[in-house]
């Protein structure tokens, strides 16, 4: 999961399809900064283990979560034949 406060991370995973398991955006503004522990636990209480998968943009009075698009998902690694037991 990315949790970043730098829009910049959104134009990689959907124009340049950076792969991530998850990318959440606190836009919260210094003024209202001792809010964001509060606003992030609401936000996983709320979406849960569906943030794994999902763009979500937590700010001060709002949250919003959508599917990353096709091809920015995180693909988790294989195990090998032997793992599996083949």
């Amino acid at each position: 999961m990315l949790l970043t406060e730098d829009k910049d991370f959104g134009e990689l995973v959907f124009r340049q399809r950076m792969r991530v398991p998850g990318l959440v955006l606190l836009r919260i503004g210094a003024a209202q900064r001792q809010h964001k522990p509060d606003r992030l636990l609401a936000a996983v209480n709320h979406f849960g283990g569906t943030l794994f998968g999902r763009y979500t943009v937590i700010e001060e009075t709002r949250m919003r979560s959508r599917a990353l698009e096709p091809g920015t998902e995180h693909i988790p690694a294989t195990k090998s034949g032997r793992e599996q037991g083949e």
